[in-house]
């Protein structure tokens, strides 16, 4: 939900907006951002994910390797500026930015466990200085 104020009175008239809190999408500057979740095999694997945007879906593509916290910035995917409020006045476009989450499970199945538990014998150990 928008509002839209308009004082008349001498010179130009001016505008004041209001936007309403999304339960998805956070304002930033010029900028929209959301937070999507990965499980770890998508993490370590890669996926491409499609995700929710102000103009619909679209697919982001995650590598593999992916770090918990990193981002993925949708160029021009956010509607003007002047519309979601940027102070400076200027009708700059903004972007879409997707945090990526890792969820890592809290509890596993017998196979999981026993994935996981063979994988932890293949893994080298991350040296203290660079965890």
């Amino acid at each position: 939900v928008r509002e839209i104020k308009v004082k008349m009175g001498q010179g130009r008239p001016k505008f004041k907006n209001k936007v309403e809190r999304h339960p998805k999408f956070r304002k930033h500057e010029n900028n929209i951002e959301s937070t999507e979740w990965l499980n770890v095999s998508e993490a370590v694997l890669g996926v491409t994910k499609s995700v929710d945007t102000i103009w619909g879906k679209m697919n982001i593509t995650v590598n593999p390797g992916v770090q918990d916290g990193a981002k993925i910035r949708l160029k021009g995917q956010v509607i003007l500026s002047i519309i979601i409020g940027n102070k400076k006045g200027n009708n700059e476009e903004g972007d879409h930015i997707c945090l990526l989450r890792i969820k890592i499970p809290t509890s596993l199945t017998a196979k999981q466990r026993q994935i996981f538990e063979e994988l932890a014998k293949e893994e080298i150990s991350i040296p203290d200085n660079e965890k």
